[in-house]
C-alpha cells in the first residue's frame, strides 16, 4: 500500500514537471493563437524559409509565416504571412528574409514605409527582396580575388629586362639616356615568356595591361650594370572601364644587363 502511494506522489510529480515544461516552452516559442490578419509577399527565392518561422520589425517579432507556397502563374514563391492585429503596416513596407546566423535560423524582416495608407488583410507586400546565397557569394568573391591576384602576378613577375634601358635619378655617377627599352615577361599561370620592345613616350598592350614608357636610362660601360625605366600601367576591364595597376620606376640590376 505504501509503495503505491509513493509510486502515485512520484507520477504526480512528474507529470506537474512536465506541464510546467510545456507552458515555459508554449511561452518562450511565442505560438500564434490565429489572431491577426493575413498578407501575402512573393519571393525570387525563400533560401529555406519555413512555415512557423518568425515575422519581425527592428528585431521584435510581430507574426509568424503561416505558409508557404510556389505560385503556379508567376513560378515565385509565395509566403503568407499571419500579422498580429496591433500593428498596422503601410502599403510601401518591404519584406526581406534574413538569418539569425550563418548556421541558420530564417525569419521573415519588414521595414515600414511612410506610407499613409496601410495594407488590407488579404493584401500583399510589393516590396520583397530574397535571401543572398552564401555559396554564390563565395563563388564572386573567389573569382574576384583570382582575377586580382593575376593582375599582381602579371605585374610582379614583369621580370622587366631592361637591355636597352636607363637609369633612375637614384642611380649612381652619370647615366645615359635611351630611346628604347626592351621588356621581357613570365606569365606563372601559362609559363609563357614574351620579349617586346616600347619607344620611350609610347604605349604598348600585353594582354589586358597598357604600359607607357616615360622614361629609360643605363649606367656607362664603365660603371656597375645598372637599368632602370619608368613605366606607367594601367588596366582596360569590362566596360572599358581603366584601373592604375603601376606607375614608377622599374629596376634590373643583373650583371647579364
Amino acid at each position: 500500500m505504501t509503495r503505491s502511494v509513493i509510486e502515485t506522489v512520484l507520477g504526480a510529480v512528474v507529470l506537474l514537471v512536465a506541464a510546467v515544461f510545456l507552458m515555459f516552452s508554449y511561452k518562450t516559442a511565442n505560438v500564434a493563437t490565429g489572431d491577426g490578419y493575413e498578407i501575402t509577399a512573393d519571393f525570387a527565392g525563400i533560401g529555406g524559409l519555413k512555415t512557423g518561422d518568425d515575422v519581425r520589425i527592428s528585431g521584435v517579432k510581430i507574426g509568424t509565416v503561416a505558409d508557404v507556397e510556389l505560385d503556379d502563374e508567376s513560378f515565385l514563391a509565395r509566403v503568407y504571412i499571419n500579422v498580429g492585429d496591433d500593428y498596422k503596416l503601410p502599403l510601401d513596407t518591404a519584406a526581406l528574409i534574413s538569418s539569425d546566423s550563418l548556421l541558420g535560423g530564417r525569419y521573415l524582416a519588414l521595414e515600414p514605409g511612410a506610407d499613409e495608407d496601410f495594407i488590407k488583410p488579404g493584401g500583399k507586400v510589393q516590396y520583397t527582396q530574397a535571401p543572398q546565397n552564401l555559396e554564390q557569394l563565395l563563388g564572386q568573391f573567389i573569382f574576384s580575388m583570382r582575377k586580382n591576384l593575376n593582375n599582381l602576378i602579371t605585374v610582379l613577375i614583369f621580370s622587366v629586362i631592361f637591355l636597352l634601358a636607363g637609369a633612375a635619378p637614384a642611380l649612381a655617377g652619370v647615366t645615359d639616356d635611351y630611346p628604347i627599352v626592351k621588356l621581357r615577361s613570365l606569365d606563372k599561370i601559362t609559363a609563357h615568356n614574351e620579349t617586346f620592345e616600347a619607344k620611350v613616350g609610347s604605349t604598348v598592350k600585353f594582354g589586358p595591361l597598357f604600359i607607357k614608357v616615360q622614361a629609360c636610362r643605363k649606367s656607362p660601360p664603365i660603371e656597375l650594370p645598372e637599368a632602370a625605366a619608368f613605366l606607367q600601367i594601367w588596366e582596360v576591364g569590362a566596360q572599358e572601364k581603366a584601373s592604375w595597376v603601376f606607375s614608377g620606376w622599374m629596376f634590373a640590376s643583373t650583371p647579364g644587363l
